[in-house]
């Protein structure tokens, strides 16, 4: 399920994307906020206006075998897909490289400070 900052800030980029003559036959990579995981419950904290409690529920490396575990006895993608895209954002393996935000200056994507205080996390 998408929420409207995501449609919003995808429609921005895909219509100056759309403009863009230079960006024919070759990918282009956005994003928004790129924070660490205590950058992030900061922004939220800030965002929401509350103190969130910071849980620690382990290490990249046993999130790593829970997932190969999960996998070991999966029926099905689903039993395991949420936690190998946790753990591809937590280690960085999903960050884009290089972005392309600067091409598109008139586009700012909603920070997470922003989205927290619209949705009232």
């Amino acid at each position: 399920m998408h929420n409207v900052c995501e449609i919003a800030d995808t429609a921005a980029y895909t219509a100056a994307v759309a403009l863009d003559p230079g960006t024919t036959g070759r990918p282009v990579r956005v994003a928004g906020d790129v924070l660490t995981m205590k950058e992030f419950h900061a922004a939220l904290e800030r965002g929401s206006g509350r103190s969130l409690e910071l849980r620690r529920r382990g290490t990249a490396d046993e999130l790593a075998a829970e997932i190969e575990r999960r996998r070991a006895s999966a029926s099905g993608p689903e039993d395991f897909v949420a936690l190998q895209y946790l753990w591809a954002m937590i280690t960085g393996k999903a960050k884009l490289d290089p972005l392309d935000n600067e091409r598109y200056p008139g586009v700012r994507p909603t920070t997470i400070v922003e989205f927290a205080r619209r949705f009232a996390l």
